[in-house]
């Protein structure tokens, strides 16, 4: 069964005392007439507490997020508001019978960072209103109320994951190019350009038509879902270019019958276009009434009818006015990470950007068909920064409110001698940040995307300051050892794939595009640069692209696949269980995903009981024939080797305070001290001299159970040469297992090295 997440929110009085609000896991079975399994695979529903409401959020000053992460793990956010709403915003609400405009409204947005944990969340609440999307282990979780499928009320809510969500149609999208820009272009009499690494504020004015007040029943659901949206849009913006780009709300047009509605009178579908029709409320007719870089239109007709697409249709040209402005079309069935993704992909081509339909393999932003990530492709990167560095954008203003910094770590963890890509995520940054990286090299930078590479195994800090202030955000790394591969029984194979091969691999949100490098030989190893972060017992789908074309022909070189994980560690992939997919046949070249549940092979979930915070081996292999185990030799196609991890935030069986390792002459003398212990029965102490081969020391029986705190001591008398690791299997009552980080002791006269343990448990 697919794990879900189990929210609980918690807010902290002003005065430090725990005033707590619960959203609790609801059994589908307590509500009837219930099912949203025409939406989502895999869902879980959540309900607030009785007598309490998503207000509390916005009264306190220092709001917390708790909610249990999938695996169980608890996680604690702080949030910091985000102001996504500019002080100068406007609303304004059209009837038939009159015009109101207004302020501010209570709606809040806030961003937040896991304390002790990499996992990053976005939110968006009012008294009636919640939303959220948590970026964990790679994987996005949307947490949206149940009302904007089915009618309930609003405290139920519906917790999925972005995998989860079934798509009911393809995206289209209609996107104008102008073919002579600067006969259209207005811009100031100066020439400048905008400065690399500065902070740009997007001025952005929304408009909704009579339709998305029908739907969403009331002026503040609509403002609330759009200002929502938003929220999460904007950190796909983040960072990504040569300028940080931040929007910035200035105002909201809502519409409450068609005689309002800004493409009136062509409110039907049939109507001109409704691009067109926006444009010329917006700029020839100064519909909002307010300066904006950016105009965004939404509507729930069929944009499709006018050859335009079924969900959005933009121009491009920021400060270009009449190509500022996108249409989006809002559907009750359509989910926040279907819109979220649809939205970027039309500000994008605002900002420059062309479709992707050209990469290898469609999974960007920028695709115009089905698109698997939230991500934006080289391309598009290339083509935004040099609208960036090329145009004058003298209609944007840089960021003014306060700094928020945040970062986002690309991997689920590295191995040694390896590097990790750190992102920048601060909240109206620029390039003036300074990150400092423990036992990295570098070991400090001041670039958005840093590669870092790691020389030894352990868990390191890391640390961003935004701004030149004393703003900071820190976190951890995880390096470890290359993923355990036994040869004796399987010979690598040699030569080249013939044409066929492995194209693309995709699970749990990270992507793996073929290089020229890596499509010819037979055997790719790749367990040390893709580390994909899995939880156990949890279900995910795969996604693949393999075999090839013929050029200039139809004809295809179709192709089996199989999948197997090394979840026992052994180097050889002969349990029963360790072979999580297999095709029921030649697979065509196209994209293989498990769309409408249509591929069901597609899918596997992993065991209750796994090896944790240890890099397994998962090997993929594609052949014209059926593969016959995972030593097999392709003719025609490749074996790809990665790797997966099970991390868990509190990943041991007991809460480490400290794991030493002394030389003391001829002997090592190792001391531990646990925090707390829960269920915890046995230590046993390993050692190895090449990383690879572990043999037991000795065992030392555990407290068990315990809230205070307990010293370990363990003299290994054998005689070592050189370098010895070391490290602790500490085993459950119930069998479960986990691996301290390893400690490393040299007995040919060199330094002692003593490794890292995970961040919360780890000595200097």
């Amino acid at each position: 069964m697919k794990q879900v997440l189990i929210l609980m929110v918690c807010w902290l009085t002003s005065n430090l005392s725990l005033a707590q609000t619960r959203i609790t896991d609801v059994e589908k079975s307590e509500i009837e007439n219930i099912d949203l399994h025409f939406k989502f695979k895999n869902y879980q529903l959540s309900r607030i507490g009785a007598g309490q409401s998503f207000s509390h959020l916005l009264e306190d000053e220092h709001p917390r997020l708790q909610l249990v992460l999938p695996g169980g793990i608890p996680a604690v956010f702080i949030l910091t508001e985000t102001t996504l709403l500019t002080d100068d915003y406007s609303e304004t609400v059209a009837s038939t019978n009159a015009i109101s405009k207004s302020g501010k409204p209570t709606v809040k947005t806030f961003t937040g960072q896991q304390t002790g944990g990499v996992s990053r969340i976005t939110v968006t609440a009012d008294s009636n209103f919640f939303s959220a999307a948590l970026h964990h282990d790679q994987q996005i979780w949307y947490v949206e109320q149940a009302g904007n499928f089915i009618k309930v009320d609003p405290g139920l809510l519906v917790i999925y994951n972005a995998t989860d969500v079934l798509e009911n149609e393809s995206f289209k999208c209609g996107s104008e190019y102008v073919q002579d820009r600067a006969q259209e272009l207005i811009t100031s009499s100066s020439d400048s350009r905008t400065m690399a690494g500065s902070c740009l504020s997007i001025r952005l004015a929304i408009a909704a038509d009579a339709g998305m007040y029908a739907q969403h029943g009331s002026v503040a659901q609509v403002r609330n879902y759009v200002v929502s949206i938003m929220n999460n849009v904007a950190t796909l913006f983040r960072h990504e270019f040569v300028n940080n780009i931040e929007y910035n709300i200035v105002a909201i047009y809502i519409s409450q019958t068609p005689s309002t509605d800004p493409l009136y009178p062509n409110t039907v579908s049939s109507g001109s276009s409704p691009l067109s029709q926006f444009r010329q409320w917006a700029y020839g007719q100064n519909g909002f009434g307010m300066a904006h870089s950016i105009g965004q239109f939404w509507t729930t007709r069929d944009i499709g009818a006018d050859g335009w697409g079924e969900l959005g249709v933009a121009t491009n040209g920021i400060c270009n006015k009449p190509n500022v402005y996108h249409v989006l079309r809002d559907r009750q069935e359509y989910t926040d990470a279907t819109i979220i993704k649809k939205l970027a992909h039309e500000l994008g081509h605002n900002f420059g950007a062309k479709h992707d339909d050209d990469e290898p393999v469609k999974g960007y932003i920028m695709t115009s068909g089905l698109s698997l990530a939230n991500t934006w492709s080289t391309s598009s990167k290339e083509s935004i920064n040099n609208y960036l560095s090329a145009t004058s954008l003298t209609c944007i203003a840089s960021c003014s409110p306060a700094i928020t910094p945040a970062f986002e770590i690309k991997s689920a963890g590295s191995c040694v001698g390896y590097t990790v890509s750190f992102q920048d995520r601060s909240i109206n940054g620029t390039s003036d940040r300074q990150w400092e990286f423990e036992a990295g090299s570098p070991a400090s930078s001041s670039l958005a995307l840093v590669n870092v590479r790691y020389n030894v195994a352990g868990v390191y800090d890391v640390k961003l300051t935004s701004s030149g202030n004393s703003l900071s955000q820190s976190d951890h790394v995880m390096v470890g050892i290359q993923a355990k591969l036994t040869q004796q029984n399987c010979s690598t194979p040699t030569g080249d794939s013939g044409g066929g091969g492995v194209k693309m691999v995709g699970l749990n949100g990270m992507y793996i595009f073929t290089t020229q490098e890596d499509s010819i030989p037979k055997y790719v190893n790749r367990s040390c640069r893709y580390i994909v972060g899995l939880q156990a017992g949890t279900s995910y789908d795969f996604a693949f692209r393999v075999g090839s074309r013929v050029t200039g022909t139809s004809s295809q070189l179709r192709e089996h696949v199989k999948v197997y994980i090394d979840y026992n560690n052994d180097g050889l992939f002969n349990e029963a269980d360790e072979l999580v997919v297999k095709s029921p046949g030649l697979q065509v070249t196209g994209l293989l995903i498990n769309q409408q549940n249509s591929n069901s092979w597609l899918n596997f979930t992993t065991p209750s009981m796994v090896i944790k915070n240890t890099f397994l081996r998962m090997r993929v292999i594609s052949d014209h024939v059926v593969p016959a185990s995972s030593c097999h030799i392709p003719q025609t196609g490749q074996v790809k080797d990665f790797a997966v991890v099970f991390k868990t935030q509190d990943a041991l069986p007991v809460k480490l305070i400290y794991f030493k390792a002394h030389r003391q002459e001829d002997i090592t003398r190792l001391e531990w001290e646990t925090a707390t212990e829960a269920n915890s029965a046995l230590f046993e102490v390993e050692y190895s001299r090449d990383l690879q081969s572990w043999i037991t020391a000795g065992t030392i029986r555990a407290q068990g159970s315990s809230k205070e705190p307990t010293r370990y001591q363990f003299i290994d008398s054998a005689k070592h040469s050189g370098i010895t690791y070391y490290r602790l299997r500490m085993i459950d009552h119930d069998g479960s297992l986990a691996y301290s980080f390893i400690q490393s002791v040299a007995f040919d006269g060199k330094v002692l090295m003593i490794h890292p343990n995970p961040a919360e448990d780890r000595i200097n």
